[in-house]
């Protein structure tokens, strides 16, 4: 039967709200900060790890930063061997999420009057 770790059984949609423009400017800081912290995150990693294509590291415009109003995550078990006679998703709100499509990153944020982040 064999065994897999839970996390790899969830399959994650991130569920952005409608644009705003109201955390642009905030967009654009997150993502300078990012661009700026990039290369002392990318020296921790091992050359193996750095050349793994699930991000560009050799092209900074494939990382986005966008805002929204609001933003959700919707969570779905995917095991064969789930007993449960329901799989319907289960939507949960989230500040941040990330996701990849065609090499490009993209950081969503949600909108907030005040906004802590760790560095």
């Amino acid at each position: 039967m064999g065994s897999r770790y839970l996390n790899d059984c969830i399959e994650y949609t991130v569920k952005p709200g409608k644009f705003s423009n109201k955390n642009s400017h905030h967009c654009k800081d997150i993502r300078r900060a990012i661009l700026e912290k990039l290369p002392t995150l990318a020296h921790e990693f091992d050359k193996t790890r750095l050349k793994a294509p699930k991000f560009p590291w050799e092209n900074k415009s494939r990382l986005l930063v966008k805002g929204c109003k609001d933003l959700k995550v919707e969570k779905k078990l995917q095991y064969e061997h789930c007993v449960s006679p329901e799989h319907r998703p289960v939507e949960h709100p989230v500040h941040a999420e990330i996701t990849t499509k065609n090499y490009t990153v993209t950081l969503w944020l949600k909108e907030a009057d005040q906004v802590h982040m760790y560095e």
